[in-house]
Order: structure tokens, then C-alpha cells, then sequence
């Protein structure tokens, strides 16, 4: 079964925390699921990212080789790490290129 998570990116009235971050959500489900080992929670991030993409049939998406290289990188040393402590994304890149640092758009 597939399993994913979503957000439509728009704090209106329907979600007024939206705000796209997808690693948000990852942690958000994690929370609200009582997800407590290191496990569970790295699943939480796979219907956040994987999951998504997938469920929306998206092409050549994922983590294997000839897929699509977009990615973020993040100051943690583990992915449920990443998700328990929310961070600040560091460097965001589309298809391979640098698009954001910061939080803030480079192009």
C-alpha cells in the first residue's frame, strides 16, 4: 500500500499553518501517529517524499539511479533526526542546481 502525505502550500482557512514545507509534515505525522523509534519516524519522512511523489505518479522519482535530482540538504547526521528537530534547510537543489540557500530563492 501506498502511503502519502500532502500540503497544498497555502495558509488559508481550510489549513492556516500551511506553509509547504514537507519536512514539517513529515514530523507532524510522525507526531501525530506516536511514532517513537528511529524506524517509524524515517517512515513518516518516506510518505512525505517517496510516498507523494509516487501516489501522484510521478516519473523517474525517488532515490535510485536516473531519477529526477532534486533534494535538500540538512545540517543532521540521520533522517529521523532531520524530522525530530526540524531544522532549517541549509541548500535546496532542483534538477541538480542550486536554487535556494538559506531559506532564501536564488532564482
Amino acid at each position: 500500500m501506498t502511503v502519502c502525505v500532502g500540503s497544498d502550500s497555502i495558509r488559508d482557512c481550510w489549513m492556516p499553518f500551511g506553509n509547504a514545507d514537507m519536512l514539517k509534515r513529515a514530523f507532524l505525522t510522525a507526531y501525530r501517529s506516536n511514532f517513537r523509534t528511529d524506524a517509524n519516524v524515517e517512515l513518516a519522512l518516506e510518505f512525505s517524499t517517496t510516498g507523494s511523489g509516487n501516489t501522484i505518479g510521478l516519473k523517474r522519482y525517488g532515490y535510485d539511479l536516473g531519477c529526477r535530482v532534486d533534494f535538500v540538504l540538512l545540517p543532521f547526521e540521520t533522517p529521523s533526526e532531520a524530522v525530530a528537530m526540524r531544522g532549517s534547510k541549509q541548500h535546496a537543489f532542483s534538477t541538480g542546481r542550486l536554487v535556494a540557500e538559506d531559506r532564501h530563492c536564488l532564482i
